[in-house]
């Protein structure tokens, strides 16, 4: 009998965390869906002259700016991964939606789900 009461709280524990966590995607979907604002990530004009290794794929602090529709936001200090890091130091800019309020919460386009429930 305890271990059948066991099993169904279990259960009952196991699809309320479930929903929790739906529910916080959701919202976070959504949150991204209504503050996200497309742009291209482009090396800063006040960064100082890098140069890194070609083998150098640590992480990196850089200053950035984010050309959009709605103008340009400089970030300071920017974590990008080192292909990243490469790519803006070679002069090519990387297309990422940002949130408005938060511009150092980015999502790189090609990491952004196709679906909104996912």
């Amino acid at each position: 009998m305890g271990k059948k009461i066991f099993f169904v709280a279990m259960l009952y524990c196991m699809g309320g965390a479930a929903a929790i966590v739906t529910v916080l995607t959701l919202y976070e979907n959504i949150d991204w869906k209504l503050h996200g604002v497309p742009a291209r990530m482009v090396l800063a004009d006040t960064q100082r002259k890098i140069v890194l290794a070609p083998s150098d794929m640590s992480m990196q602090f850089l200053d950035v700016k984010y050309v959009s529709a709605q103008g340009e936001v400089l970030v300071r200090q920017q974590i990008l991964s080192g292909p990243n890091a490469h790519a803006l130091l070679d002069g090519r800019s990387i297309p990422l939606t940002y949130i408005k309020d938060n511009p150092t919460r980015i999502r790189y386009t090609d990491d952004d789900a196709s679906s909104p429930w996912g």
